[in-house]
């Protein structure tokens, strides 16, 4: 990768944060420097979650409409294993929106804008796409199905464990920064409403992110 008259090349060991329970690392990928996510055994996680998520993505990704590509990382490897599971991306230097406000580097207005035309390149190329047909099935069409599952997870072990988060997602308010909220079993009622269901299925399978849609 050449950033002005300096070139980088990743190590083999080139770890980078995030990715929840996969590894993720800076690799090269045949002529290309790509962002590799991966789960080694993941039958032996206990995250209900944890490969589910990781094929949803790749899932994901493979199902964007020509309309929509250019607004995400090109897909470059895939794997799907008894042993691993995970995906490779193309790398895209540059910082994110966040990470430009926390160092002062962008203002209100600018992150704003950014944000707005962001929100308004997915609303006109992505979210008003046609579905593809021929996904396997690992995206699920509505995300509060997705919400319910990880819920009755968490309620699932043995009294005195998890207790706080129990309580937590069973309660009907909650209190945040010193505002009250709906707690999740209020949340859920609203939103299984038909009324809203056009605005939380968009197209199928579902484009919108579960964190837009709450």
């Amino acid at each position: 990768l050449e950033a002005g008259a300096v070139a980088l090349a990743p190590s083999a060991g080139s770890c980078l944060s995030g990715g929840s329970c996969a590894s993720v690392q800076l690799a090269c990928i045949g002529d290309q420097i790509g962002v590799r996510k991966t789960i080694s055994e993941p039958s032996q996680l206990p995250e209900v979650d944890a490969a589910r998520r990781l094929v949803t993505e790749m899932e994901w990704l493979r199902s964007l409409p020509a309309s929509a590509a250019s607004l995400f990382p090109r897909l470059l490897e895939t794997t799907d294993t008894k042993s691993a599971v995970g995906y490779a991306t193309e790398f895209v230097p540059g910082y994110t929106v966040a990470e430009r406000i926390v160092h002062g580097r962008l203002t209100a207005e600018d992150a704003s804008s950014t944000l707005t035309f962001a929100l308004k390149s997915l609303a006109g190329q992505l979210y008003t796409a046609p579905p593809l047909p021929g996904l396997t099935g690992a995206i699920e069409f509505d995300y509060l199905c997705r919400v319910r599952r990880r819920t009755r997870a968490i309620q699932a072990p043995p009294d005195g464990t998890c207790e706080v988060m129990k309580q937590l997602i069973r309660a009907d308010g909650v209190v945040v920064n010193g505002m009250h909220c709906a707690g999740l079993p209020a949340v859920l009622r609203i939103l299984s409403r038909a009324a809203l269901g056009a605005h939380i299925r968009v197209g199928q399978p579902e484009r919108v992110h579960g964190d837009l849609i709450l």
